[in-house]
């Protein structure tokens, strides 16, 4: 049977987006499939694990763990807040994260939660101050796309659109650069490309992907 999936076709014959947040997605200049699987992320968050012992103090750095006590908010004058618990990074190594005015977040944690989160490590005391929590999904892919947001659509939405893309029209994805190019340049296929372009196994697959598109 013939393939009748076009990545001209508009994004919202992908699952989960309606009108509201193809709107959202018009905004950012992304009207069909093709644009979105061309929407690349402007930074990656690096997640890979990092050992304690590599953090230097002030450091920004984000951490992988898991949360192994329940987040409590502790509220001082009128608008300011305290969010903290306790982090697993490893077997042997425990941080504590305290969050500063974001109380909200208590909703969204859960002791066992494996997340990983960003902020500046504090060494003297072994504590991360966090600036926000990164969802992890079920890959160990230690690199995380960040891209343009807007009104009405997430990041975590941008990124299950992407995927959701992939998993679609992975194989509707024509390739551009005749074969012989390809080979002589040794150019990898443009699906693979552009995959590398929002979610990198290593540093090297990003760099193949950008002499690809770029």
């Amino acid at each position: 049977m013939a393939n009748t999936k076009n990545w001209e076709d508009p994004i919202t014959v992908l699952s989960g987006i309606g009108s509201a947040r193809a709107q959202a997605f018009h905004r950012l200049g992304v009207l069909s499939i093709r644009d979105l699987l061309f929407f690349f992320p402007f930074r990656f968050e690096d997640l890979s694990v990092r050992d304690v012992s590599t953090l230097t103090d002030k450091e920004q750095v984000t951490l992988k763990g898991r949360i192994i006590s329940t987040p409590t908010v502790s509220y001082f004058g009128k608008r300011r807040s305290r969010l903290v618990f306790n982090f697993a990074l490893s077997d042997h190594d425990i941080a504590q994260v305290v969050f500063f005015n974001q109380p909200y977040l208590k909703k969204q944690l859960e002791v066992g939660q494996e997340v990983a989160i960003h902020g500046q490590w504090q060494g003297p005391k072994a504590q991360l101050t966090g600036m926000k929590v990164i969802q992890l999904g079920n890959s160990d892919n230690p690199f995380s796309p960040v891209y343009r947001t807007t009104k009405g659509l997430s990041q975590a939405q941008i990124v299950k659109a992407i995927q959701r893309a992939f998993e679609d029209y992975g194989t509707s994805i024509p390739e551009i650069v005749p074969e012989y190019l390809n080979d002589r340049y040794c150019l990898c296929s443009l699906p693979q490309a552009l995959y590398y372009m929002h979610f990198p196994e290593r540093q090297e697959d990003f760099e193949q992907a950008k002499r690809k598109v770029i």
